[in-house]
């Protein structure tokens, strides 16, 4: 079976310094949740990844996909490789932690 996660990165802070009150937070937080699955389920359905299979969820990328993958126990992870800083980095820290830190089979992809 094949699953489909996006991660949401953490944004308390930025909007804690603007003085966002705790509900504001959680409501945009929400709100970009449902968002992020709506559009992973658009690109994911015609690949056949059924809806029950899409992920959204909130913190570290390399944290919550490791995390993830040993919950749903995977066979095999598969992540876009695309370093944006850095010319000569060869993978980006997201893909290098998941690729360091994981207990299964890692498959890097460019992208």
């Amino acid at each position: 079976m094949l699953h489909a996660v996006t991660v949401l990165p953490p944004i308390a802070l930025p909007l804690r310094l603007e003085g966002v009150d705790e509900e504001t937070m959680e409501r945009i937080t929400a709100d970009a949740a449902v968002y992020a699955g709506e559009r992973l389920r658009e690109i994911t359905a015609p690949y056949g990844v059924d809806a029950e299979s899409v992920f959204v969820r909130a913190g570290k990328p390399a944290d919550v996909i490791l995390e993830l993958a040993d919950e749903l126990e995977t066979d095999v992870i598969v992540i876009g490789k695309h370093a944006r800083r850095g010319e000569g980095r060869t993978l980006g820290s997201t893909a290098a932690s998941i690729l360091n830190g994981a207990s299964r089979s890692v498959l890097v992809v460019k992208v």
